[in-house]
């Protein structure tokens, strides 16, 4: 479990008084996603964002990292990728790229491209409600056409309140063939360490900046 009422009282302030300028509302998975993405860079962590090739019997590194987020939509569950997050340096690009894939996931016009070489999921069961989530772990389509497993899914529970706190529960499957209970735990508790650090919805905002800049016709974007 994260305490994760900081974070949310970012998100609400975010999304109050920033979110008119910036254009991008910020949803709970983006920001579990973007902290998910600094520790996939991190060697300790790399199995993670790899795949066991069963052929092979061996493990397979990825050096991308692609993170799914799973959406609800009218024709059923869809999960939008947003690519090569390890060369994204700024929260408000990936906010705006996630925003992207996923309301065109719900107006059902992704393309193939859009949907595939996934290497790390994002599952937010609990915006409907879901407090015990049992996700699977997904396989994934390659640019070549070929199927093949992803490591790892971490699912959102419904968030709960305890003594006047909001406690995000955090469900995780793995693929024990590439890593161990101890590899899952640890960047589970890094994830957790990383959001509860924050001390103040101030500390979020200085960190996760999200601001407007103009382009060359003055229509604002994100950067």
């Amino acid at each position: 479990t994260i305490d994760a009422t900081v974070l949310l009282e970012f998100i609400s302030r975010h999304n109050t008084f920033a979110a008119p300028f910036t254009g991008v509302p910020l949803r709970l998975d983006y920001l579990v996603a973007w902290y998910a993405r600094e520790l996939l860079m991190r060697d300790e962590f790399r199995g993670i964002n790899g795949y066991w090739n069963a052929k092979k019997e061996e493990a397979v590194m990825l050096p991308e990292i692609n993170i799914g987020l799973a959406v609800d939509t009218e024709h059923g569950l869809v999960v939008p990728v947003v690519h090569d997050v390890e060369h994204v340096t700024s929260f408000a690009v990936f906010a705006y790229e996630a925003r992207a894939v996923i309301d065109k996931a719900r107006r059902g016009a992704l393309g193939l491209h859009e949907m595939r070489d996934l290497t790390f999921t994002v599952n937010n069961t609990g915006v409907l409600g879901g407090e015990n989530p049992s996700p699977l772990i997904p396989y994934t389509v390659d640019a070549d056409g070929t199927e093949r497993p992803t490591a790892m899914i971490l699912a959102l529970a419904r968030i709960r309140r305890e003594r006047k706190r909001s406690v995000l529960p955090l469900v995780f499957r793995f693929d024990h063939r590439l890593f161990d209970g101890r590899e899952a735990v640890a960047f589970v508790r890094a994830l957790r360490e990383r959001i509860e650090a924050k001390k103040s919805p101030e500390e979020f905002t200085a960190e996760l900046s999200v601001v407007p800049m103009m382009s060359k016709n003055n229509n604002a974007r994100l950067v």
